[in-house]
This record gives structure tokens, sequence and C-alpha cells, in this order.
């Protein structure tokens, strides 16, 4: 039996602050979800700076007149206090909610890959992982982050900018996951990362330690390859964290001229504290 042709209306609307602002405070009290303040940051951040575009994808309201779907995307307009041109959806059942934002949302990766750009899965979680590493001190509690500050648009725009810095290190991120155990977009970060620090120092250093060869025992980089060997087949949690921990240690080491015969990693970095925190891992010198 074929179903009667929803009574909905679709409009495109240049909406204002203020519209927002009311259609925002007249669906208080009605069931929506709970404000992300991140995803607002980011749609925000877009609309400041420019990079917001209409994408069809609208905001809805129910039978009454009352938004159900799209209060994120108005409470960017309300913060920024700019208009934006919206798909407006009137007149959706309020027994369509459950569905709403049940497609497959595009990934960063997706993105580069519509745009022809090469490696863009690597090159994506690489890059992402820069962006993370970057934001603040590296801890347990933050390294298998997966949300961003920013939006995918503005994500992508970032991996584009660095696109040849990163490409640059995917083959030593590959080997390092193949021969060390490595993640490989924690690899590629950590690579991007001291080359910022010192180009010709930390592509030597990254092929002491793929290579191992013509090492004597004390040489940082001898002795993170033989820890990340050890560990190679660890299966933990807390992997990728001591992982870090022990190259950043060793590439300091190596940058100040030290030996490092051992590497030790502190409790406190896998396990946290009374209060939740984890011992961080050092910045990069």
């Amino acid at each position: 039996m074929e179903e009667q042709k929803p009574d909905v209306e679709y409009n495109v609307v240049f909406v204002t602050p203020r519209m927002a602002s009311e259609w925002l405070t007249a669906a208080k009290g009605r069931p929506q979800r709970a404000i992300n303040p991140t995803a607002v940051a980011r749609y925000a951040a877009d609309m400041r700076d420019g990079r917001w575009s209409f994408e069809g994808n609208p905001i809805r309201f129910d039978t009454d007149g009352i938004l159900c779907d799209g209060q994120h995307r108005l409470t960017a307009i309300v913060m920024v206090q700019i208009g934006q041109w919206m798909a407006v959806l009137s007149n959706v059942k309020r027994e369509a909610f459950s569905s709403i934002d049940g497609g497959q949302q595009r990934t960063l990766a997706d993105i580069l890959t519509i745009e022809d750009t090469r490696n863009a899965a690597i090159l994506a979680a690489i890059a992402g992982r820069v962006v993370i590493f970057e934001s603040g001190p590296i801890t347990r509690g933050n390294v298998r982050q997966t949300r961003y500050r920013w939006s995918r648009g503005k994500m992508a725009e970032y991996v584009k900018s660095v696109e040849d810095e990163v490409s640059g290190v995917i083959s030593f991120a590959r080997e390092a996951g193949k021969l060390l155990g490595m993640e490989q977009r924690v690899a590629g970060a950590l690579f991007v990362l001291i080359r910022r620090k010192d180009k010709e120092s930390a592509d030597e250093f990254i092929s002491h330690v793929l290579l191992g060869a013509n090492l004597n025992e004390g040489h940082p980089a001898l002795t993170l390859r033989n820890w990340l060997s050890r560990n190679k087949s660890e299966n933990s949690s807390s992997k990728v964290i001591t992982d870090i921990y022990a190259f950043v240690t060793a590439w300091n080491a190596y940058r100040r001229g030290m030996p490092l015969k051992t590497i030790r990693i502190p409790a406190g970095v896998t396990i946290a504290d009374e209060n939740g925190k984890y011992v961080p891992v050092p910045e990069l010198v």
C-alpha cells in the first residue's frame, strides 16, 4: 500500500540572530538533545570566519511550529550574531524525531577523498593527532580523543595546509607500525612534530630508530627501538600513551646530546590519581 505523501514544507530562509533566538526560546521545555558546547563552538567559529556554507541540511519544526532539530546551529548564530542562509523543514511529525541524524555522516577522510586527496585516510589521521597533541599536555586521558574542537570543514582546510608536511612522514609512520608496533597515526604525528623542531636532526633520529644500525649502547634511538620492540606485542589500553612517553623521552635525550640506557614510565602516566589526573608526557625539546 502506497503511503500518503508527507505534508511538510521546505524553504530556504535567511535566519537572523533574532529569529534564531525566538525559535530557541519557543522550544524551551520541549524534548531536545542536551547542548554540546564543543559542537556549538565549532559551528560558531566557522560562521565567524566566513567558512560556514549552505549545505541543505534543514533545521526542523514540528506540527506545532516548534523547533525539533537545529538548536546547535541556531545557538551558534545567536552566539556570533551573524545570520546564515538555512533550509527550514516545517510540519514534521514528532514521531519522526527519533530518526533525525540517523544517517552516516561523512568523515574527514571522506571529505578529503572527494577532493581527490592522496592517502586521505592516513593523512587525516596523522594531521588529526598533530592537532590534538599540540593543543596541550598529552595524557592518557586525551590521547584517544576523537572529536576535534574544529569542524570537519576547518579540519579539512588544516589537513590541506599541512599535506606536504604530513605526506613526508607517511612511509616512516607505516614502517614504525610494521617494525615496532607503534600506532601509525601517532608515530606520524610525533615525526611531524619533531621535524618542526629540527628537520635534519629529526630525520636522522627517525632513521636510527627504524634501522637501528651502527648505534652504540646508550644511544637514545637504539634504546627507544629496543623498548618499542620489547613492547611491540603488548595489547593493553595504555600502550599508546607509554609509546608516546618513551618516544618523547628518547627524542629529548637525543636533542640534548645525552645518553639514555633505559626508559622508565612513571606509574602516573597509566594510572590516574585520586582526582582522575594522569602524569602528562614531557614537552618535546
